[in-house]
C-alpha cells in the first residue's frame, strides 16, 4: 500500500485526537503511526526509521543537516536511514474533473531518496539526537519578503542572541539583523 492511500485516511483520523494541527504530524506525534509508515511502499526499503523533533540536526562531526520536504508521488522511495520530521497533507486541491484530493508532503533527513529522476544520496553519517546538546541554536526570522527563514546560531552565542533579540517574548528578528549579529560575533 502506498503512503497516499494509507495516510490520507490515517492523518484525517488522527486529526480528531489532537495530535495533528493544520493537517501535519510533527515529531513525537508521528510515533503512533511508525508501523503504518514502514508498511507503506515509499518506506518499505528503509533500514531504520528515526522520528526526530527538530528540522535540523548535526552529525557527530558537528556538520549541520537541514531536513528537506518531498511531495510524494507514485515513484518516491526512501532507502537507508530515514530521520523523519513530519508528514502532512496539502490543502484540498481539485483535479481536472473537480474531484477533491490531498497531496502528501514528507519532511526529513534521508540517506537516499528515489524518484522520477533517479536517486539523490546524502552522506549524513550518524546524527546527534540529543536535542539539548546540538552545536547550534535554531531560530526563525523574517526576510524582507515577509517569509520565515531558518538560521543556525552557534550554541556559544545562544545567550547573547536571546538577550539581543528578545526571543523569550516571541519577538521575531529580521533576517538582516540576524546576519549582522552573526557577522559581528563570528566564532573561529
Amino acid at each position: 500500500m502506498n503512503l497516499q492511500e494509507n495516510f490520507e485516511t490515517i492523518l484525517l483520523d488522527i486529526q480528531s485526537n489532537d495530535l495533528m494541527q493544520h493537517n501535519i504530524l510533527i515529531g513525537k506525534s508521528l510515533k503512533p503511526c511508525e508501523e503504518a509508515i514502514l508498511n507503506c511502499d515509499e518506506f518499505k526499503d528503509v533500514d531504520e526509521l528515526i522520528i526526530i523533533e527538530s528540522p535540523s540536526l548535526a552529525n557527530t562531526d558537528d556538520e549541520i543537516f537541514d531536513s528537506y520536504s518531498y511531495k510524494i508521488s507514485n515513484k518516491t522511495k526512501f532507502l537507508g536511514k530515514a530521520y523523519l520530521y513530519s508528514i502532512g497533507l496539502t490543502p484540498r486541491l481539485y483535479d481536472e474533473n473537480n474531484k477533491p484530493f490531498h497531496s502528501i508532503i514528507v519532511r526529513g533527513i534521508f540517506e537516499k531518496v528515489g524518484g522520477v529522476s533517479g536517486y539523490d544520496t546524502r552522506d549524513i553519517g550518524e546524527l546527534n539526537l540529543d536535542y539539548e546538546n546540538q552545536p547550534f541554536f535554531m531560530v526563525f526570522c523574517m526576510s524582507k519578503m515577509g517569509l520565515l527563514e531558518r538560521k543556525h546560531i552557534p550554541i556559544e552565542l545562544k545567550e547573547l542572541f536571546i538577550e539581543t533579540f528578545d526571543i523569550e517574548n516571541n519577538v521575531l528578528p529580521n533576517l538582516e539583523e540576524v546576519n549582522v549579529f552573526l557577522e559581528k560575533n563570528k566564532i573561529n
